[in-house]
């Protein structure tokens, strides 16, 4: 990309007509009160292709709402004579009408679901809860509220009085009135009267408003079915379940926010979630990519239109389903908050500058074969022994085991952190390199793209190359099409080649995001599906605020003072020893 201006441009208009109408939503709606009702609608529901192919099937309720509505109505007298089966039935029609799915407490078991968010799907028509006695799931209808705020009912109208007859309220009351000997309609006497009052015109608006809300609606979970025609396995089967299942599966494994981001570097989630909305300040770059690549048949598979549509599914899924997953994974790469205070240490632009991509290059390097933790580590220490004109003994005794170092006799600084199994080549060599020349020297795919995506937005970030590791590989399907037996590593160049594109355009941009935020939420979504089994949601800087903490406690010194010695390069982040 030799010329950044027609570059921007371009994105620009790409993502105009889709991306800017989605943030204005997405702002205006973390502008409302915290305790203000969300928008339960769901995740697809303003989007065309899905009303469309609805059609034929809404336009067969709306038959069978005006055709059985009489039955249903004398249903409606029945009950409120005392005939519970009239009740049930009635529920039955109206839940048909409607279009609405209860999920089977077998299918919810089979897939695998540990347990449900109750507050992510208080106000859906899908709505589960789960028996804490038995642990089974006990699936619950949907209150007058929700259809009423769905239908847009009025409370005097035939809708809004539909609506009460699906609320489990009166059911349960009368239930339990019943086994007391008052009788079922003493209890819902009060409640049936106004429903029963309701004349056959107004049943018939109730149903055909129903039958028209239909694509409006939570619809049956789809089934688990590959969308990659012609794929070699179904390698990760979790990440084609049904879009919100995925969501609500990952927003279990959220940790909560660390009091330790907002201590040390004034910020929250959501305000790292709002930094990545906007776009990069540099296109960008990967050394290892060719410049008339020839592709890959594994990308291709991926790319297809059913894949392509299933990724936007769940990308919007999180917005519903998953809000908190959404909210820490959308900001995960951003730093600049970091940045921001080694400017105030330093007071020089340059030299704020040469510290803080000495410390992402380091760390960025140290990502491959460690989880984000080891990462930090092992990156600042190798940050600070170079500093101090060491970096050889980490190259030498950096990837040993710690209990190991410590058997040796080494100095603290070489105790502290993680080893790891090749240290050498996959690591302290580039770092090597990088520090002997100031250029990142790996042709490798992932690394130069996490680097890039992880600077500070002031020195040039980057958002539009998904950094492709290998849970975002699995979730996207390369796992099920690649003929090689390492079929869940991460991206090559030639694949990458291919999928930078597809994924900034035809998904993140579909679903108003950048191409590395959208990478990071898709992380966490398919991440219960391609293996993480850790707590997810804490952007990386939230990570690094909890390792200076250790720092604090292992240097038994202030974690401000921890901080700003690890920003500077004279402390390694975390490292306290377990007991």
């Amino acid at each position: 990309m030799a010329d950044d201006a027609p570059f921007y441009a371009n994105r620009q208009r790409r993502l105009a007509e889709v991306a800017d109408r989605r943030r204005a939503a997405r702002r205006a709606r973390l502008a409302e009160d915290e305790g203000e009702e969300s928008d339960d609608r769901p995740f697809y529901a303003d989007r065309q292709d899905r009303i469309a192919e609805n059609a034929a099937e809404v336009t067969a309720q709306r038959a069978y709402a005006r055709e059985n509505l009489p039955d249903a109505s004398g249903r409606v007298r029945n009950f409120f004579k005392g005939i519970p089966s009239g009740f049930a039935g009635f529920i039955g029609d109206l839940q048909s009408l409607a279009g609405g799915a209860k999920i089977n407490p077998m299918q919810a078991a089979t897939m695998g679901i540990p347990h449900v968010n109750r507050q992510a799907l208080d106000a859906s028509m899908n709505r589960m809860g789960l028996d804490t006695v038995s642990r089974t799931y006990d699936p619950q209808l949907p209150t007058t509220e929700d259809f009423g705020r769905m239908l847009g009912a009025d409370p005097e109208s035939g809708a809004f009085m539909a609506g009460t007859f699906l609320s489990p309220d009166p059911f349960g009351a009368a239930g339990d009135v019943a086994k007391a000997g008052a009788g079922v309609a003493t209890a819902a006497g009060p409640l049936l009267t106004r429903v029963a009052k309701a004349t056959d015109d107004e049943m018939a608006e109730a149903a055909g408003r129903l039958g028209d809300a239909a694509p409006n609606l939570v619809p049956p979970l789809r089934p688990n079915r590959s969308t990659i025609r012609g794929a070699e396995r179904k390698a990760y089967p979790g990440i084609y379940d049904d879009p919100r299942l995925v969501a609500m599966r990952a927003e279990q494994q959220v940790a909560p926010e660390s009091p330790a981001l907002g201590r040390l570097f004034d910020v929250t989630r959501r305000d790292l979630a709002r930094l990545a909305e906007e776009p990069g300040s540099a296109p960008g770059f990967l050394p290892g990519v060719a410049t008339n690549p020839l592709g890959s048949a594994a990308a291709e598979a991926v790319m297809k239109p059913a894949n392509t549509r299933r990724l936007v599914d769940v990308l919007d899924a999180t917005e519903t389903y998953a809000p908190r997953l959404r909210e820490g994974m959308q900001g995960w790469y951003i730093t600049e908050p970091a940045y921001q205070r080694l400017l105030e240490l330093t007071g020089d632009p340059a030299e704020a500058k040469r510290r803080f991509d000495q410390l992402n290059v380091l760390t960025g390097m140290a990502s491959p074969g460690s989880n984000v933790v080891s990462e930090l580590q092992r990156g600042s220490a190798a940050n600070m022994l170079h500093n101090m004109g060491r970096f050889d003994e980490f190259l030498r005794y950096g990837g040993l085991p710690e209990g190991q170092r410590i058997s040796m006799g080494l100095p603290s600084e070489m105790t502290s952190f993680h080893g790891h199994p090749y240290h050498r080549t996959a690591q302290g060599m580039p770092m090597q390199q990088f520090l002997d020349t100031g250029d990142i020297q790996l042709k490798s795919p992932k690394v130069p793209a996490y680097i890039q995506a992880s600077r500070a937005h002031s020195l040039g970030r980057q958002s539009d190359i998904p950094v492709g590791d290998a849970h975002w590989s699995r979730g996207i399907g390369l796992g099920d099409t690649r003929t090689s037996q390492s079929f869940g590593a991460s991206v090559s160049n030639p694949e990458i080649a291919q999928l930078a594109p597809w994924w900034r355009d035809k998904v993140a941009a579909e679903a108003g995001l950048e191409a590395v935020p959208a990478q990071a939420i898709a992380w966490g979504a398919f991440g219960p599906s391609t293996g993480v089994e850790t707590m997810i949601g804490a952007p990386k800087l939230e990570i690094l605020a909890d390792q200076i903490m250790d720092t604090a406690a292992r240097m038994r010194i202030s974690p401000e003072e921890a901080r700003d010695l690890v920003l500077l390069g004279k402390a390694q982040a975390g490292g306290r020893l377990a007991n």
